[in-house]
Formats: C-alpha cells, structure tokens, sequence
C-alpha cells in the first residue's frame, strides 16, 4: 500500500512544506513519524542539483522504536538507524528494514542534514499490501530550540584535523538540541543554521564589517527558507571552491511562507552569539550594537510566543558574549513579565572533544543537554 506523507496518514513535525502532497523535511532534525507492523517500507525521496558540491547532499535516516545503542568510539548513546542516505539530485528509492513482520513499530523518517544544505522531500511511502501504516499521537509538550551550527549537529561525527565538514558528519539526531528534548520529555522544533547570528554572520578575525546576508532575526519569521528557494528553483548556482568557502549564498526572505506561531512551545531555548563574536570581537562599541540586536530578538521572540518561558545559553565555542547576554536577557525579562526568562553559561569545550572545524562531537553534545536540562527543568518547575 502506497501512501502520500501528509495526514491523515503520517504526523510529521518541525518546520517543514508541503507542495503537491510532497511533504519536504526543512529544518535540521524535521520528521514525519506512523506506526506499523510492516516489516519494511519503501521511501521515495526527492532532493534538487548539488553540481560540485557533494558535501551540501541532504541526509536522512530512519528510525524504528527510538531505540537506542551504545557506540565506543564516542562513549554516548546514538540511534539506531535502520537507513541512513544521502540524497543525489532527482528521486532516490530506499527501502527500510522495520524488523518483525506483526509487531507494532513506531517509525521515523527523519532529517539529520540543515535547511542550508541540500532540499529533502519525500515522495511517498510504501508498506506491503496487506498492511497500513497510521499517525502517531501528538506529544503534549514541544521545546523550540533556536541556535546556530552546534542546534545543527554540524560536525559532530567527525573529527579535528581528520574530517573536513560533509553532511555525513552532520547529525541533528545526537545534537544537544534533539537530546534536550529527549530528556525532557518533549517534541522539538529546530531553528538552525550554521553560521548565523543576530547582528553578523561568522566572519574571519579582523573584519571590518558584518555579515548580515541572512540573520536570524528575518529567518526565524519563515518555515524553511532555503528549502523553498531550492522547491522554487530560486536558488543560485554556486561558484566557491567549497560551501563553507565565503559563506552560504544569501537567502531571499522575501514572499516565504511564514511559520504559524499559534501553536505555543513550553519552552523555547535561544543559543546564539558565537558567531557574532568573529564580529564584535572585544570591540565595545560593536558588543553595544550587539546588545541591542540581541534584546531587539529577545522582544520578538517573546511576542510571538506570550507567555512561554525563555532559555538563553552561550558559552561551548566561544563566550565573549555571555556577559552582553546575561544583562539583556535581564532586562528583558523586566519588558516581559508574562514568564520566566534565565540566561545560563555553558562550560567550553574541551580540546580532545572536537569534532569538524573545532565544533562539538557528539560527548560535549551530551554534555550541553545535560546542563540546559537541568536549567530548563528549574526554569519551568521551580
């Protein structure tokens, strides 16, 4: 039986789009989720050009039951993917061993790469003929995790010095993002992309100007938007050497859908200004103009969610900022005293833990979650 991965047939979660019952998985960690006792099922995928630039392909996996496994080379807990693929231009069928024929299976096809990176839509699904697949029930709680390259995973299945960055070691399932809400108990919303901020892009030492081409402040409005620029084929034709070159292309905001914010989180997680320290550097003026960035962000934030308690972290990659952020999440807090609003320095990384371009592997990442939970949990239950 083949099925179109929309309702009522699958629930699917995250900010992603559906076009012409073609559902695209857009945000890092995205997912369409059924049950089943099918003991395989069948995958078409679609994805759009990555001419020259193999390391861009979107990612996805599958998983059954949540399971879990220990793995040694990390010393941390990762799911146990039953598929695991990256996607070339056009269609790509897969198909997915469930395990036992007749036993209830929980399945997840879900999106391990960025919105940055590579388009991701899944055509249909496919079960043997004598069986059916059906929506899993809505969780009753989401977290939205706000952030920049470490929300997306980049690089956390690599390692310093050895991997140069692909989406293969890119891995939204084991970012401290995704585990947050594992520990939590709850659903999750990613809004991630590597390289931002809210006042500059990641720019080399000694810039003289920002990098505004695509900031979160204008991204956080939209679903998914390189996904649609890619489903409209607005997305231009890259000419670096490498993706990570000079930046990402510019993103067009502009006509995107916009994310309907009517269904409220329980908690929403902001984990940004490591890249707008390239930026600011020491400079006090520049950290001035941050500070209002970042407070301008908070305000919007928290009028498009009233009442949902506000998580601010820094501090694994770089925290010159963490200061400047705990003054405005403290100011702010006194604009909105509809909830709870705390700031939380997170304790660096260790040398002999990073993965791709200095970035977390997978152990900081536990690392990272373990502590936003234990702030989250005191921030909404105490």
């Amino acid at each position: 039986m083949k099925y179109v991965p929309v309702m009522p047939w699958v629930r699917s979660a995250g900010r992603n789009l559906v076009r012409d019952n073609v559902l695209y998985l857009g945000q890092s960690g995205t997912y369409v989720e059924f049950e089943t006792s099918a003991d395989e099922v069948e995958i078409v995928f679609v994805s759009d050009r990555t001419e020259g630039h193999p390391e861009s392909l979107a990612r996805a996996a599958v998983t059954v039951n949540g399971e879990r496994r220990f793995s040694e080379k990390y010393q941390t807990e990762t799911a146990v993917l039953c598929c695991d693929v990256r996607l070339g231009a056009g269609e790509t069928k897969i198909r997915a061993e469930l395990g036992t024929p007749g036993e209830e299976k929980t399945v997840r096809v879900v999106k391990l790469s960025e919105d940055a990176l590579g388009l991701l839509g899944i055509v249909s699904l496919e079960v043997p003929a004598d069986e059916s697949i059906v929506p899993t029930k809505k969780p009753a709680a989401k977290v939205e995790i706000i952030g920049d390259s470490i929300t997306c995973g980049f690089g956390n299945e690599g390692k310093i010095d050895v991997d140069v960055f692909t989406t293969a070691t890119e891995n939204a399932l084991d970012a401290y993002s995704v585990r947050l809400a594992e520990m939590l108990g709850m659903d999750y919303e990613l809004v991630s992309w590597s390289g931002i901020g809210v006042l500059s892009q990641y720019v080399p030492p000694q810039s003289a100007a920002p990098r505004h081409e695509i900031l979160m402040g204008d991204y956080y409005l939209c679903q998914a938007a390189r996904s649609e620029e890619r489903i409209n084929g607005e997305y231009p034709v890259w000419k670096k050497l490498s993706v990570f070159d000079k930046g990402l292309p510019a993103v067009n905001v502009s006509g995107k859908e916009q994310h309907d914010f009517s269904e409220l989180p329980a908690l929403i997680v902001i984990a940004l200004g490591s890249n707008d320290a390239s930026y600011t550097e020491s400079d006090p003026q520049r950290t001035k103009v941050f500070y209002e960035a970042y407070s301008d962000f908070l305000d919007e934030v928290a009028e498009r969610n009233p009442g949902v308690p506000i998580l601010c972290a820094l501090g694994t990659v770089n925290p010159l900022l963490a200061g400047t952020e705990r003054k405005a999440v403290a100011a702010a807090s006194l604009r909105h005293t509809d909830r709870k609003m705390a700031f939380v320095e997170l304790p660096q990384q260790e040398p002999v833990d990073l993965g791709v371009l200095s970035h977390p592997n997978k152990k900081t990442h536990c690392a990272i979650a373990a502590r936003l939970c234990e702030e989250a949990r005191r921030l909404l239950y105490q």
